[in-house]
């Protein structure tokens, strides 16, 4: 009877041993690796990094500004020297100029003389009030040099031919452009890169956008109001990359873009079971 007993506690002690050692064996089944990554290099992952891009604007629309200019006393004269208004007015495709001043007071000695890139645009004798003046077509260029300055009174040395100008400006129709650029760094990512893009969302989207990747074009056409463009290696590098987002002519835009880096990484503690790092805290800034 008691080698019964004996065997009895034998028995259940060797089935709890047994047990405990199946439970062990499961748990570590279990938690031996993350299914996500049964098909990835051991101790390496595909990793997303994201540089998002403040809100950026731009533009090449046709418009019309006025420059002012300073009010003076222009005069001429053998004994006094002299005295004018001189305007640099420098850009492409300009339009539609026009010279506006007002003259207070006048001696009236000699005549006055408008002149772009020295030819004469107009010469006599004004008396005070309001004036504009269209410059001819066929005188607009890239650079105009603008002067409003009197004649002399030569032989009337007693006095220069003295004009009083005040209220004067240029006013100039042509295109005026605006763009945004942004600085972004890449160093691992750039060294084991699998796929790269810059997703775009506009809130506003007329014309034509145009993209430009370190001094590169990698967009040139109409987007769409949701447009991912993909950005090739070749137009990256490693350390500062800088992305400019512009315009063509009668284009305007403005949004949000979002930088979205795919590249290859070890294996970090802590993967989550998607098997996809997102980084903390990227760098992106203005440049």
């Amino acid at each position: 009877m008691k080698g019964e007993n004996e065997f009895v506690k034998f028995l259940v002690a060797g089935l709890v041993i047994l047990a405990v050692l199946m439970a062990i064996f499961n748990l570590y089944v279990q938690y031996s690796g993350p299914a996500c990554c049964t098909n990835q290099t051991p101790g390496y992952i595909e990793a997303v990094k994201t540089f998002p891009v403040p809100q950026f604007s731009a533009s090449n629309m046709i418009e019309t500004k006025t420059t002012e200019l300073v009010s003076r006393h222009v005069y001429s004269g053998l004994l006094f020297g002299e005295d004018k208004i001189v305007y640099d007015l420098s850009k492409s495709a300009l339009q539609d100029v026009k010279i506006k001043f007002k003259i207070t007071s006048t001696n009236e000695l000699g005549r006055l003389m408008i002149k772009v890139n020295d030819n004469l645009i107009e010469n006599k004798v004004f008396s005070p009030g309001e004036y504009e003046i269209k410059v001819p077509s066929e005188l607009i260029s890239d650079r105009m040099i603008i002067t409003i300055e009197a004649d002399s009174s030569y032989w009337k040395i007693w006095a220069p031919t003295l004009y009083r100008i005040t209220d004067a400006s240029i006013t100039f129709t042509s295109y005026f452009s605006e763009a945004s650029q942004f600085k972004f760094y890449l160093g691992e990512e750039y060294m084991n890169l699998r796929f790269a893009k810059v997703d775009v969302i506009f809130t506003e989207n007329v014309g034509k956008l145009l993209v430009d990747l370190n001094g590169r074009n990698v967009w040139n056409s109409p987007a769409a109001n949701l447009q991912s463009i993909v950005l090739d290696k070749a137009n990256l590098r490693l350390g500062d990359n800088i992305i400019r987002f512009a315009g063509d002519k009668d284009s305007k835009f403005t949004g949000y873009a979002t930088i979205v880096v795919i590249f290859v990484t070890q294996y970090p503690e802590g993967i989550n079971q998607s098997g996809v790092v997102t980084a903390v805290n990227p760098y992106v800034g203005t440049y």
